[in-house]
């Protein structure tokens, strides 16, 4: 069997596999950066339920709510739309749940009231995620 036609043909295949790849715009580094925020957020945000499942200390579920502060507030920075009206928007409903999930910080978060105070922050949560599910990247 000859290899010379074989080789000659992967040539142009293994030359394309060297070709830089162009970096992201940053525009797409800030949309990469929100969605990575917002799924930081949602998994906090599930840790949070499970340990009020397990009944884990109210502390517990500050130290998760302030993560999840410090997660909405460095997304709130981010302008990760091309349209600065979406931009807005996105500030906009961040503003309501920072506001929201801060007076959620006083809550007793064990028993039920941690469970009314995690469905609070939920709501909360909600437009800013209708926004988020938009994102074809999520």
């Amino acid at each position: 069997m000859r290899r010379g036609p074989f080789v000659i043909a992967f040539l142009p295949a293994l030359a394309a596999c060297g070709d830089p790849v162009s970096p992201p715009s940053p525009l797409e580094e800030k949309a990469r950066a929100y969605i990575r925020e917002m799924k930081a957020m949602d998994l906090e945000y599930e840790r949070l339920h499970d340990d009020l499942a397990a009944k884990k200390p109210p502390e517990d579920a500050k130290r998760r709510l302030a993560t999840i502060l410090a997660g909405a507030e460095r997304a709130s920075r981010l302008s990760p739309r091309a349209s600065e009206a979406e931009n807005r928007d996105l500030a906009f409903e961040f503003g309501k749940f920072l506001d929201a999930a801060r007076k959620l910080e006083a809550a007793t978060w064990s028993g039920d009231e941690g469970v009314r105070a995690w469905r609070r922050l939920g709501t909360a949560c909600a437009p800013c995620h209708e926004l988020y599910r938009k994102d074809p990247d999520r």
